[in-house]
C-alpha cells in the first residue's frame, strides 16, 4: 500500500491570499479601456454593436464580484468611469442581459508540470420559486425549480479545471465524460463519490489514462474476474482489495485512505467556497444567461484560487 497522503500547508502565504482577496482595490485593465468600445463592423444588416466582448465581460464580472443587480452594476460602473477621469460609457442593463447570453467565456487555470489529479461533484444551484420559510410551511410547489453545477477541481491547485451547467434530472455519470474531455492537460487519477461508478466514467478515464478512484457500490461483483493484473479492470481491483479486507465499511475506508479517495472532498470545499464568495442562487433566469453567469464566476474563482493555494501530497495508486 502506498503511504498515506500528507498536506503541507503555507500559512503565512494563505494569510496573505486572502487578505489580498479582501481588497476592495481594483482597476480596469488598459486593454479593456482600448477596445471598450467595438471598433468592428459585422458586415450584415443593421447596427454593429456598440461594446466589445471584454467590455461586457468586465461589467458582468465586476456585477458577479459585488453581488448587483443589472442596473445597480450600471450605475456602480458609470462612477467608476468618473472616479477613473475615463470617457467610457457603461453598457445599459439590457444590453448586458441581451449579450451575456451568446457570450463566450474562456476558463483559466494555472499552469502545472506533469499529469493532474482532478475531483468531481455536483452541487444545486437554486433559480427562482419560494424561500426557504415557505417551503418548511407549506412544500414545495411545482415552480421551484433547481440547477445542477458539475464541476472537476485540480486537487493540487483548488481550481476549477472544467465545469458543466444542467437541468437537476441530469445524473451526475451522464455529465462526467463530457468534464474528463474538457480538460486539455493530461489526467494522472480522477476521483468521484459513487454516483460516479459508472461504465461511461470508467471509459472516459480510461481515454484518457487516468486512475479512476471511485468506491464501488456495496455488493459489487467484478465484471471480470478472470483478468490478471496488469490488465484487471480498475474498479475490479478496488472490489478485490474490500473483498480481502472483510468486505465492511473499515475495509471500505482502508481502500478510500490507501487510493488518496478523500481528496474528492476539496471538490466539496470548492462548492462550498463557489457559494460563500457569491450565492446558492442563479441571478439571471434564461438558462443561456445562467451559463455565462456561472463560467464567469469559476473564472473568478480560479483567479481567487491563484493567490494562494495548498499544495498537496498524496498517494498515487494501489498495490
Amino acid at each position: 500500500m502506498a503511504p498515506k497522503s500528507s498536506k503541507i500547508r503555507d500559512w503565512a502565504k494563505y494569510n496573505a491570499a486572502s487578505k489580498k482577496s479582501g481588497e476592495i482595490t481594483f482597476y480596469i485593465s488598459q486593454e479593456a479601456i482600448a477596445s471598450w468600445v467595438n471598433k468592428s463592423k459585422t458586415g450584415k444588416r443593421g447596427a454593429s454593436q456598440q461594446y466589445s466582448d471584454i467590455a461586457i465581460e468586465t461589467c458582468l464580472i465586476i456585477r458577479s464580484v459585488y453581488k448587483l443587480s443589472l442596473r445597480k452594476a450600471n450605475g456602480f460602473i458609470e462612477s467608476l468611469f468618473k472616479i477613473m477621469n475615463l470617457n467610457l460609457r457603461c453598457p445599459d442593463y439590457t444590453t448586458m442581459s441581451r449579450r451575456a447570453e451568446a457570450l463566450t467565456i474562456t476558463i483559466d487555470s494555472l499552469q502545472t508540470k506533469g499529469p493532474i489529479v482532478v475531483a468531481i461533484d455536483s452541487t444545486g444551484i437554486k433559480v427562482y420559486g419560494e424561500g426557504e420559510w415557505k417551503v418548511r410551511q407549506h412544500g414545495i410547489s411545482k415552480r421551484r425549480t433547481w440547477l445542477k453545477l458539475h464541476v472537476a477541481v485540480n486537487v493540487h491547485t483548488l481550481q476549477i479545471e472544467s465545469f458543466e451547467l444542467t437541468k437537476n434530472d441530469v445524473h451526475d455519470s451522464e455529465i462526467a465524460p463530457s468534464l474528463i474531455k474538457q480538460i486539455k492537460k493530461p489526467i494522472r487519477a480522477m476521483d468521484g463519490d459513487g454516483a460516479y461508478d459508472a461504465v461511461q466514467v470508467y471509459q472516459a478515464a480510461h481515454d484518457v489514462k487516468a486512475q479512476p478512484n471511485i468506491p464501488p457500490c456495496r455488493g459489487a461483483k467484478k465484471q471480470n474476474p478472470q483478468n490478471a493484473i496488469p490488465d484487471k479492470l480498475p474498479r475490479d481491483v478496488a472490489i478485490e482489495y474490500i473483498e480481502k479486507r472483510g468486505g465492511d465499511e473499515a475495509a471500505r475506508k482502508s481502500w478510500k485512505e490507501a487510493s488518496g479517495y478523500h481528496a474528492r472532498s476539496l471538490a466539496e470545499t470548492t462548492m462550498y467556497r463557489y457559494k460563500t464568495h457569491f450565492s446558492p442562487s442563479a441571478q439571471s433566469r434564461k438558462f443561456a444567461n445562467q451559463r455565462t453567469e456561472v463560467a464567469l464566476k469559476v473564472k473568478i474563482l480560479n483567479s481567487i484560487a491563484a493567490l494562494g493555494t495548498f499544495p498537496l501530497n498524496r498517494a498515487a495508486s494501489l498495490q
